[in-house]
């Protein structure tokens, strides 16, 4: 069956690939063959010609095979977006973050690295993200009440907000 409708499957690839520019020819002809070769033994005389079953037979799973591969393609898409998104997920972008932080942290006073290590390993202090300004307040008093004057805490703060803008 294949070998007889040969030039026929050929022409369903070519429309294709013509009509997608970026297919490889061959792939997809040796594809095709295969789906003709699979589809052979539910070929039907009665219900019509062996070139019309061919020919839907072979369209249709091209169809279905680039529809998964344009499925698997835009997967990716997302996956490489959510890594420029998301640096947790990628090794490289977390290695890039971690040395920016470090040069940051080391340009600070002494005071700012007190705050800065307050805010990433005291267990007492609440990370409340929705409420920035209760959170700081927060901070505050807790500086507050290991002496720390007001002014060298309003400053510190301000040197970590320019330092990491």
């Amino acid at each position: 069956m294949l070998e007889k409708n040969l030039d026929l499957v050929r022409k369903i690839v070519w429309g294709f690939v013509k009509g997608n520019p970026g297919l490889e020819f061959d792939d997809l002809f040796s594809e095709a063959c295969l789906i003709c070769l699979e589809a052979e033994h539910k070929y039907d005389p009665e219900k019509g010609k062996e070139s019309t079953f061919i020919y839907h037979v072979v369209s249709n799973q091209m169809r279905t095979l680039l529809k998964k591969e344009a499925v698997k393609f835009s997967e990716l898409q997302n996956r490489r977006i959510e890594d420029e998104v998301n640096p947790d997920s990628n090794p490289e972008q977390q290695i890039i973050i971690e040395e920016e932080w470090q040069e940051v942290y080391n340009s600070l006073s002494s005071e700012s690295k007190v705050v800065c290590q307050l805010v990433l390993n005291d267990p007492d202090i609440e990370i409340l993200m929705d409420t920035p300004k209760l959170y700081r307040g927060q901070l505050a008093r807790r500086l507050k009440a290991d002496n720390w004057s007001w002014n060298n805490i309003w400053g510190s703060f301000a040197e970590i907000k320019q330092a990491l803008s």
